[in-house]
């Protein structure tokens, strides 16, 4: 009688653990068969255990894995689009020059030289985006003086847009030094300028602030375009991400530049965050770790603001 009682206790509890533990073991096998729409069933209970919990663990690594994959799959054809463009306009020129007389054909060897460098460029980008995230690995050798860094940077982007209408100014500048690999902070902050002046209309503004607050410095730019969609603002610093799809290389750019600049200044400890204002345009902040105020006059080195 007694075992008649427990067989009629353990067979439902078995069946509690074993049903459940076999529909996840099933799609376990179908993910690792490539099936990455594979989700665990979750039905909802009022009073949930550790396996109900389990399966919502698997579901959240299997949409993770699917969208990894995805994100790899776009990776790779914007990369060999990329790629593609310079080399057939490489193609392009060879066969001109083929075809020209000697004293002609200086032109297009001069586009393809053009088209080597800018190809040249865009891998050692690509490169430089795909390395695995090793954060303060980088050498800081360089006492960097943000102030002096922002001017030149400014100084630079007011005459790549001399010709626009679109006006550049800071608002701000708070003294900040900080131990840097200078050229990557510098790459860092003329990403954001550019792709605050590529976005914003004739007529219209960019600013910049360079704000102290206790041993961080936020460099914040703010642009006088449409803004990002806010379903997008996550992916903007992923590498060929472009909000608008239909936009080329010559007024989208690559989409490297803030992915570049967030690789920077992750490696220098720090963090960009962006987002829209409430007036409209895009906001991007930079903010990096500086050396506290009371300890500079302790420094020996001579600060440096461009690399």
């Amino acid at each position: 009688m007694l075992l008649l009682i427990s067989g009629v206790v353990v067979f439902p509890l078995a069946r509690h653990f074993t049903g459940p533990l076999r529909r996840l073991q099933g799609a376990t096998l179908r993910l690792a068969e490539g099936d990455l729409t594979t989700r665990a069933p979750t039905p909802h209970r009022i009073i949930s255990d550790e396996l109900d919990d389990l399966a919502r663990d698997f579901n959240f690594m299997a949409q993770r894995l699917e969208m990894l994959f995805h994100s790899q799959k776009r990776l790779l054809r914007d990369v060999s689009h990329e790629l593609r463009s310079p080399l057939a306009r490489m193609r392009v020129a060879l066969g001109l020059a083929e075809q020209e007389s000697s004293e002609l054909q200086a032109e297009h060897w001069e586009r393809l030289s053009l088209e080597l460098d800018r190809l040249d460029a865009l891998i050692g980008q690509i490169i430089r985006v795909s390395r695995p995230e090793e954060p303060n690995q980088v050498p800081k050798d360089t006492l960097v003086d943000l102030g002096a860094l922002v001017e030149a940077v400014i100084a630079d982007a007011r005459f790549e847009n001399s010709g626009s209408d679109s006006s550049l100014i800071i608002q701000r500048q708070d003294p900040a030094l900080m131990w840097a690999d200078g050229a990557a902070i510098h790459s860092a902050v003329e990403n954001v300028v550019r792709n605050a002046m590529r976005h914003t209309p004739a007529g219209a503004q960019v600013t910049l602030q360079l704000l102290r607050q206790g041993e961080k410095a936020h460099i914040v730019v703010q642009d006088g375009g449409p803004g990002v969609p806010e379903g997008d603002l996550p992916r903007i610093t992923e590498p060929f991400f472009r909000v608008d799809e239909s936009r080329d290389r010559v007024s989208g750019g690559h989409g490297l530049g803030l992915a570049i600049a967030t690789c920077a200044v992750r490696d220098h400890g720090g963090e960009l965050v962006a987002r829209n204002r409430a007036t409209g345009g895009l906001e991007v902040e930079i903010i990096l770790p500086v050396e506290p105020i009371s300890g500079w006059e302790e420094t020996e080195q001579e600060p440096h603001g461009a690399p």
